[in-house]
C-alpha cells in the first residue's frame, strides 16, 4: 500500500512538472511569436516608406536634372514641358513631406528626421529655386549648382541604402521600446506573462 502511495504522488509530481515545463514552453514559443508579429507589421510599413522615399526622390531628382538641362543652349528639352513634368514631382513629394517625417520618427528616431529635412528637402528646395530661376531668365545653371545637384542625388541614394539595411537585417532603432508595457498592449497580453513581468521573472520578450 505505501509503495503504491509513493507512486502515486511521484506520478503526481512528474504530471505538474510536465504540466509546468510545457507551460513555460509554450509561453516562451508565445513571447517569440509575438514578437515576431509586431516586427513583421512594422517592417513591412518600414519597407513601403523606404520605397515611397526613395521613389518620389528619384523622380524629383531626375525631372530637376532634366529642367537644368533645358537651359542649355544646345538642348533640344522644351523646359516648358519639363518645368511641368518638375512641378509634378514637386506636388507628388509635398503631399507625402508630413507622412515621411511622422514616419521616419516613428520607425527610424529623430534624428533621421533631421537628416531628411536638413540635409535633403531643404537642398532640394533649394536648388530647385536655382534652377526655376534660371529657366525664368533664359540662363544657364551655373557649374557649382549642377555639381551640388550630383552631390544630393548620391547622398539621397545613401540615405534609401540605410533604411533599407535596417529594415533588411531586422533592426529598427525603436524596437527595443516594443518591451514596454502601455495601455496599448497590454489587453492583449496573457496574464501569467503580465505575472512574470511584474515580478521581474520574463522582463523582456524575446528577440528573433
Amino acid at each position: 500500500m505505501i509503495n503504491g502511495l509513493i507512486l502515486l504522488i511521484v506520478g503526481a509530481v512528474l504530471s505538474i512538472a510536465g504540466a509546468v515545463i510545457a507551460a513555460s514552453m509554450q509561453q516562451k514559443s508565445w513571447e517569440v511569436q509575438y514578437r515576431r508579429s509586431i516586427e513583421d507589421a512594422q517592417l513591412r510599413r518600414a519597407e513601403a516608406l523606404c520605397t515611397k522615399i526613395i521613389e518620389l526622390s528619384d523622380k524629383r531628382i531626375y525631372r530637376l536634372r532634366r529642367l537644368l538641362w533645358s537651359t542649355r543652349s544646345s538642348s533640344t528639352i522644351d523646359s516648358h514641358a519639363a518645368r511641368a513634368d518638375y512641378s509634378e514631382s514637386v506636388f507628388a513629394w509635398n503631399d507625402n513631406f508630413n507622412l515621411f517625417r511622422t514616419d521616419l520618427l516613428a520607425f527610424f528616431g529623430y534624428g533621421w528626421v533631421r537628416e531628411f529635412e536638413e540635409e535633403l528637402h531643404f537642398e532640394l528646395q533649394r536648388l530647385g529655386v536655382i534652377v526655376e530661376r534660371a529657366v525664368d531668365s533664359q540662363s544657364p545653371v551655373s557649374v557649382r549648382a549642377e555639381g551640388d545637384l550630383n552631390v544630393l542625388a548620391r547622398r539621397i541614394y545613401t540615405f534609401g541604402a540605410r533604411l533599407q539595411g535596417h529594415v533588411r537585417d531586422r533592426t529598427l532603432p525603436h524596437f527595443d521600446q516594443l518591451d514596454a508595457l502601455t495601455f496599448e498592449n497590454a489587453d492583449r497580453l496573457p496574464l501569467m506573462y503580465l505575472i512574470k513581468r511584474l515580478y521581474g521573472v520574463s522582463p523582456k520578450m524575446r528577440r528573433v
